[in-house]
């Protein structure tokens, strides 16, 4: 197994921020620093960062329906509660480290998930995958037929051209309720795609992430992805 990998699987880090961090020496095998994030991990082989040593972990797969208020990230330097500390899940008494894959606003809610497997979670966030995401959007005030009809159509924020794979009205009769499916992972963009067309947003909830469904998962609560769930990310 590539170093790369071997630091990904071991919940290090991602794999694309594992191959800095071998280039930068700070990744020690049986006592020397190894620069080549290709260099083929052995059995017998002592990996050490930052003086601890690195051993594979089991991938573990979480679900967290994330709750308004909270941020997705491992630590915060505002001493703010982090979705990481939500989750208390061990192997033989270890803490497991898991890690968000992409993120949700503190004040977004809704399906995230987390793991330490990171090369999965780099394939789940990178934009190439296009995996789906399904949001329910409850807006300010109504939302009208022609801005519908324009954001079905797309339109050019700061970052470049956004356009929805799919919008819809999830709830018969309320046009203060938007459902969008997109694939793009640009930062805050379905608020700020609502923004320019004269509307705030003040719920957000991501309901779907690929196959994943929030369905009978409350708010706060989380559980571990099932085989054939984690299947679909995985393809093994």
């Amino acid at each position: 197994m590539y170093l790369s990998v071997f630091l990904a699987r071991s919940g290090v880090c991602s794999r694309r921020k594992a191959a800095e961090l071998v280039k930068s020496g700070d990744i020690l095998v049986n006592g020397v620093a190894v620069v080549d994030p290709a260099y083929l991990v052995q059995p017998q082989d002592k990996v050490l960062y930052m003086d601890r040593r690195v051993q594979l972990e089991k991938p573990m797969y979480v679900m967290l329906n994330k709750p308004r208020g909270v941020v997705s990230t491992c630590a915060d330097e505002k001493r703010r509660k982090t979705v990481v500390d939500m989750i208390e899940l061990k192997i033989n008494r270890r803490q497991v480290r898991l890690y968000p894959v992409g993120r949700l606003d503190k004040e977004t809610t809704g399906l995230l998930v987390l793991t330490n497997d990171g090369v999965t979670a780099q394939k789940m966030a990178h934009p190439k995958y296009e995996i789906k995401k399904t949001y329910i959007a409850k807006l300010d005030h109504e939302f009208t037929h022609e801005a519908y009809e324009q954001l079905k159509k797309g339109m050019f924020l700061y970052d470049g051209r956004f356009v929805p794979d799919k919008v819809y009205y999830p709830r018969k009769n309320n046009k203060f309720v938007v459902g969008l499916v997109v694939h793009s992972g640009k930062y805050r963009v379905i608020r700020r795609a609502f923004y320019k067309l004269g509307y705030e947003v003040d719920t957000l909830d991501r309901v779907g992430y690929g196959s994943l469904s929030l369905h009978g998962l409350a708010r706060g609560a989380w559980r571990l992805l099932s085989a054939d769930e984690i299947k679909d990310f995985t393809g093994e």
